[in-house]
């Protein structure tokens, strides 16, 4: 048996009212080539760049990483609040140094993890987060 070909493309019969199909490739091919495409060229505004830094925070410049200004190191520390602990709240140790509880901690508003003071002060002036929640905290 041979095959005739057929005025239509794929052999499939034209469709009714006698108007042919066209293919996939031809209707491809007659696409503009995607180097020949006008495409618009960028605008720039002129808006001022910003910048987000790793804890979140959306700034007109960039600071180093993990060094905050002064200022910003006294916002976070403004946060904490110090309280005394309950016995079975000392039984637990400080999660960044492993040592200890003494009577009062560090309680981070927001999440109300606890840690020593003092090591609660030194990780703020590294970074704004919970060192077990990764929650702000200020």
């Amino acid at each position: 048996m041979q095959l005739q070909p057929s005025g239509s493309p794929f052999g499939v019969p034209p469709a009714a009212g006698g108007v042919p199909t066209q293919s996939l490739t031809s209707l491809f091919d007659a696409l503009p080539r995607m180097n020949q495409r006008h495409t618009p060229a960028p605008i720039n505004r002129g808006r001022p760049q910003m910048f987000v830094t790793p804890d979140g925070r959306i700034v007109d410049q960039p600071s180093v990483p993990g060094v905050a200004s002064e200022a910003e190191v006294q916002r976070r520390r403004s946060a904490l609040t110090i309280k005394n602990l309950t016995e079975k709240q000392k039984e637990d140790p400080c999660s960044i140094c492993l040592d200890d509880h003494s009577d009062d901690a560090a309680f981070l508003p927001k999440c109300q993890h606890y840690f020593h003071k003092a090591c609660m002060e030194r990780w703020l002036e590294q970074k704004n987060s919970c060192p077990l929640c990764q929650e702000l905290v200020a």
